[in-house]
């Protein structure tokens, strides 16, 4: 959908029904009943229909997942509301669909806005914490804006080294540096310096850039999923390596001997507990290799349904701690360094079921851990795999949810009345692209348990009833998501005329945290409103810490909201909990 074709459209009161339609795309239900859905699988290189077909939840699944609340309540000129409901109600089906509970899970509208605005909401020790620092904002420059993102010490070091400024700097001094550039040459010198930064651009800029051209192929299929296994997508005949096959740095294949028709031995699938209700994913082993907030926002989301995640992080580049203290609820987390500890995190992905990786590609690849080489080496697992931008011409830039939304033509479309560029109320790429992840991961945990998942007729492979072929258990897969792909995905939503839009000048800009956790909302309070009210889970991770107020999951289980029984910040071993995780609990409503 390009600057001329798009129309205000009217934003049906579905609960977010046809935005999770359109979200699945071609990958669920019928391409026919999604915007330009079946025209814009065909024109995405490397999908392959028949291998991700029926994968992705139905109509009939995604209409058992109930919501209630308002259908609007942000405002502003996209449907920011239609890709929290439609992505998050997509998870839910596919996780209902993966523990065998249809309409277990739910969605409530203020639930869903908390989530989403998690960060903003997020207290320690009673108190707001910082959102962007200051050299992340918008930059006049010559002849337009620029957007820079310096949240993490080594960012902000190469965006004051690409403007030739000592580490002492202060924001007057980069915006006096910026002026003199335009945004095109501010944003080349910052990223070629491997800082992070965009030129503000409209979207008829965006759309007409090769970048752009490359985005808009997934406006109506985010989500790419692809199965492992001879002959799947993408893989061609050089998947099977057999025994001791170099599979990069880090050592060999780890499957055994293989079978007689050249294919590897695969750990059964894992397999949902009844007796654990209030932790159906209790058993899920999930290896978190992702940061900042889209990838750790899955593995929550998992987390709070009883999933072991244990997440790694470089000892070098240790996560920013009130990051981890809104997205890694309920995980545990080690440091360790992947190239000295290949063989010890290669042990761990042979029994782990799921592994989500969310840095710049490219950088995993390098120590034998990409996406790829993991879904090579590692058949069973179901990968997810995260990125900025996705394939094309800025497949290896860095970014971050607010330097695509400059990019692709966000920003602007949220311009103030004096011209100063926006944001979007929350940092919904991020939030929307880790839910569109959950149900991926669970769509591929689900294949490896139904025989019927994504079957082609007559060509596919024979089936046995314990969920795999006649040759032993089914393999994983691989998942690809990307936020320009999400960004793209939102304005195929439409745009809406809204008499009254909310002032979205930046979401949770340093300083400011909006409005805190609150209890009932008052009678009168307006939708927006209304949807803002929390239920916060209290924490206290750290022995003689303070107290923190978190977001739970989006998600409801049994009418109840979805939250890990305990969480720790102390340093876990390299090793997967023993046993079943406990049930989780009810979040409890905590007044401010």
């Amino acid at each position: 959908m390009n600057a001329r074709e798009r129309t205000e459209a009217t934003v049906p009161d579905d609960g977010g029904l046809a935005a999770a339609l359109a979200l699945a795309g071609a990958w669920g239900g019928d391409p026919a009943r999604t915007p330009g859905g079946a025209a814009a699988s065909a024109g995405c290189p490397g999908h392959d229909q028949a291998s991700s077909a029926g994968l992705l939840p139905g109509e009939e699944a995604l209409a058992k997942v109930t919501v209630s609340g308002p259908r609007r309540w942000w405002g502003g000129p996209l449907d920011v509301e239609g890709l929290a409901l439609g992505s998050s109600r997509l998870a839910a089906a596919a996780l209902a669909r993966l523990i065998g509970r249809p309409g277990a899970l739910s969605l409530r509208s203020e639930r869903v806005a908390s989530a989403f605005d998690s960060f903003r909401l997020l207290r320690v020790g009673g108190e707001p914490v910082q959102g962007f620092a200051p050299l992340s904002r918008f930059w006049p420059c010559a002849d337009g804006w620029l957007r820079t993102h310096a949240n993490y010490p080594h960012h902000r070091a190469r965006l004051l080294a690409a403007l030739r400024l000592p580490d002492s700097a202060s924001p007057d001094a980069v915006g006096a540096a910026l002026a003199r550039l335009t945004a095109a040459e501010a944003e080349h010198r910052i990223v070629e310096r491997g800082g992070i930064a965009a030129a503000v651009r409209s979207r008829t800029a965006w759309e007409a850039s090769a970048a752009g051209v490359e985005a808009s192929l997934f406006a109506h299929a985010p989500l790419r999923i692809e199965r492992s296994g001879p002959g799947a997508a993408g893989r061609g005949p050089d998947w099977q390596s057999g025994p001791g096959h170099a599979v990069g740095p880090g050592g060999t294949a780890s499957w055994s001997e293989p079978r007689a028709d050249g294919t590897p031995v695969l750990p059964a699938p894992w397999r949902p507990e009844p007796r654990h209700a209030r932790a159906p994913l209790s058993g899920l082993r999930v290896l978190d290799l992702s940061r900042v907030i889209a990838g750790p926002t899955a593995s929550r989301t998992l987390a709070a349904l009883g999933a072991d995640v244990l997440r790694l992080d470089p000892p070098a580049l240790p996560e920013l701690r009130d990051q981890y203290l809104d997205t890694d609820t309920g995980k545990r987390r080690a440091s360790a360094d992947l190239g000295e500890r290949a063989a010890r995190i290669h042990e761990l992905l042979a029994d782990a079921h799921v592994v989500i990786t969310g840095y710049r590609p490219g950088s995993l690849e390098a120590l034998g851990f990409g996406p790829a080489q993991l879904a090579l080496r590692h058949p069973h697992l179901a990968v997810a795999s995260l990125s900025a931008w996705g394939p094309g011409p800025w497949a290896e830039r860095r970014g971050f949810d607010s330097i695509v939304q400059a990019a692709s033509g966000i920003a602007l479309e949220y311009r103030g009345e004096h011209g100063h560029p926006g944001a979007l109320p929350v940092q919904a790429l991020d939030h929307a692209t880790g839910q569109l992840l959950v149900a991926g991961l669970a769509s591929l945990l689900w294949a490896r348990l139904d025989p019927d998942a994504g079957s082609t007729g007559p060509g596919s492979a024979a089936s046995t009833p314990d969920g795999g072929t006649a040759s032993g258990p089914r393999p994983g897969g691989l998942v690809t998501a990307a936020l320009a792909h999400t960004a793209e995905a939102l304005w195929a939503l439409g745009t809406h005329r809204d008499p009254s839009p909310a002032d979205h000048s930046d979401p949770a800009p340093a300083g400011h945290a909006g409005p805190g956790p609150a209890g009932a909302a008052s009678s009168g309070a307006s939708p927006a409103e209304a949807a803002r009210v929390v239920e916060p889970v209290s924490w206290r991770p750290e022995a003689g810490g303070p107290e923190v107020l978190a977001a739970p999951s989006a998600l409801d289980l049994d009418g109840a909201p979805a939250a890990p029984a305990t969480w720790s910040l102390a340093p876990a071993h390299l090793e997967w909990e023993a046993g079943l995780a406990a049930d989780t609990v009810s979040a409890p409503t905590v007044d401010p």
